[in-house]
Formats: C-alpha cells, sequence, structure tokens
C-alpha cells in the first residue's frame, strides 16, 4: 500500500510540473521559441536560458533543454558589437577601412611615415641630363665685358662738289693765282692723287694764307661733307703745338660743323684717309662756305699734308 501511496505522489507531482511548464510555454512568444532553443548570442533571447549541445554525430541534431525561472520575466537585450572611434596620437596615421567595417585600425607610431625636412642652408646638386652640354661659367670676379662696337655708318659719296678731285685746276676754288700755289699736278714725297693728276697741297712752298674757301649748294640729301687726305709729317709732337689741317663749315657765318687734323708722325700713316663731317638738316639745300686750310707755327717746316676727293655724303640707312 506504501508503494501504490508513493506512486500515486510522484505522478500526481509529476502531473503538476508538466501543468506548469505549459502554462509558463504559453507566456513566452513562439517566436523566440527557436532562438532558446538554438541558443544564438548575437541575437535577443530570454538571459537565464542556457543550452547544452553534445553533438555526438554530424548527422543527429542535438536536442536543447531550457531550464525557466518562473520569476524572471524575459527581456530583449540586444547585443551589438562596439565601434571603436581611434584618437590620433601625434603623427600616427589611422587607415580607413571598407564602409561596411567599422572598424577603424589605427597605425602604431612606430610605423608612422615621417617627411624628411630638408634643411634651409642645405644645397640642391642639379641634375645634368646625359644628353645636354653643361655650359660653363665664370666666376664672378673673373667676368671680363664684352665690349660693344657700334659700328659708324656707312656713306657714300655724292659728288655736289663741282671740281672737287682737283682736276680742272684752281678752277671753282677761289682766286686762281693765290690757288695756283695750293692745287698742283707736281708734288713731293711721290704721293699718288686719288684720281687723275692734280690735287690741293698744304707745305711750307704754299703762299699765305694756305687756304681754300669757296661758297657752296648742300645737295637735298647730304648727310655728310668729306675729303680725303694724306699726311707726311716729322714733327713727333702731336698734343702741344702741332702743326695741323683745318676743314670749317659755316652758314651765314654761324659754324655748322668742324674738324682739327693734326700734323705729326703719328698721323703720317702713309696713306689715304677718308674724313666725313656730319651735316645738318637744317643746311640741306642751302648754301654753305667751306675753308680749308693749314695752321703751323713753324711754317709747315717739318710737315705737308695733300687733300683730294672733295665731296658730299649721303647716309646709308641699309648698309
Amino acid at each position: 500500500m506504501k508503494r501504490l501511496a508513493l506512486i500515486a505522489c510522484l505522478c500526481v507531482s509529476l502531473i503538476g510540473a508538466i501543468s506548469f511548464v505549459a502554462a509558463q510555454g504559453e507566456q513566452i512568444p513562439r517566436s523566440y521559441l527557436p532562438l532558446i532553443l538554438r541558443g544564438d548570442g548575437a541575437n535577443p533571447g530570454p538571459p537565464t536560458a542556457t543550452s547544452t549541445a553534445t553533438p555526438t554525430n554530424p548527422s543527429v541534431t542535438p536536442s536543447t533543454t531550457p531550464t525557466l525561472d518562473p520569476s524572471v520575466t524575459p527581456s530583449i537585450t540586444p547585443t551589438m558589437d562596439p565601434v571603436a572611434t581611434p584618437t590620433p596620437l601625434g603623427d600616427v596615421t589611422a587607415t580607413p577601412t571598407e564602409p561596411g567595417d567599422m572598424t577603424a585600425t589605427p597605425t602604431p607610431p612606430g610605423d608612422a611615415t615621417v617627411t624628411p625636412t630638408v634643411p634651409s642652408d642645405a644645397t640642391a646638386t642639379p641634375t645634368v641630363p646625359s644628353d645636354v652640354t653643361p655650359i660653363p661659367t665664370s666666376p664672378p670676379g673673373d667676368t671680363t665685358p664684352t665690349p660693344t662696337t657700334i659700328p659708324f655708318p656707312e656713306i657714300n659719296p655724292i659728288g655736289g662738289v663741282i671740281n672737287g678731285d682737283f682736276e680742272q685746276g684752281p678752277f671753282e676754288w677761289g682766286d686762281p693765282a693765290h690757288n695756283e700755289a695750293i692745287i698742283r699736278d707736281e708734288f713731293a714725297h711721290n704721293v699718288p692723287p686719288v684720281n687723275g693728276k692734280w690735287m690741293a697741297v698744304f707745305d711750307s712752298e704754299s703762299m699765305l694764307p694756305n687756304e681754300l674757301t669757296r661758297d657752296i649748294q648742300v645737295p637735298r640729301t647730304a648727310t655728310h661733307f668729306g675729303l680725303q687726305t694724306w699726311i707726311v709729317s716729322s714733327k713727333t709732337e702731336c698734343q702741344e703745338n702741332p702743326d695741323r689741317l683745318v676743314i670749317f663749315l659755316a652758314q651765314d657765318n654761324i659754324p655748322v660743323n668742324n674738324k682739327t687734323i693734326a700734323l705729326c708722325q703719328r698721323t703720317s700713316e702713309n696713306r689715304w684717309k677718308l674724313h666725313w663731317l656730319g651735316l645738318p638738316e637744317n643746311v640741306q639745300g642751302k648754301t654753305i662756305k667751306i675753308r680749308i686750310f693749314a695752321n703751323s707755327e713753324e711754317g709747315l717746316e717739318n710737315s705737308t699734308v695733300y687733300v683730294d676727293d672733295v665731296t658730299f655724303g649721303e647716309e646709308n640707312i641699309d648698309p
């Protein structure tokens, strides 16, 4: 009888436990039962549920027996993966990741890339390409300036002076009685005329005042007045009291231009030399006076100057 009574009590207790479990199962939402049975820790589930799965065979599905506390009300506590926000440290360079991965991976300070700074006094060495020939430069103190040559404008003789080559004797050169002593066809020193047989000679045999004078009209295109000289002199002094040949141009007694040529050993070049005097534009087409004379304190005892080929000239704009 005692055994029957004990079995009946156990049955009653078992029935009551089963009823209690059934009553608690109705209070848990059915959507959580699979989660509770599966034991997924990445999704919300009853906080006190424990799952024990002991797979003995890959083909057998493990059974899960949840143990519930009737005094605890289940709550949903989502588990989130925290997102770490790195804080830059000095020169630490953060390496960005793909948009799906929210975790930034900071680079340790030891791996930071440092950009070298060139000191202010550092001298950069230029690299010369292999196919480029460097041009050597002179040191600053050894630079020799290149002289600049200004070419004298080319002047073309255009004539305009009647009997400028003296081939007609003293004609057109003032008083013939006076000028016969200057304009000659016989000369000392074996100096040949520029052209023809005649030329003017200023020496100790010339009658005073040793001067040729005439008025002449300047051509409208003339920019210069010129003549050629051949100097023979034994005078050593060229700077102080030298013998001189003077060319003087004037308009209405107003000087237009003049030139003085020293007669000495330095200017005795044993050749014909051309001399030009510039003319201002206001005398072009006008009449000017020409004076060619020698001047010497010793009466040209040591010097002789030959004059030939008196002419006007025009500056060549495009030489």
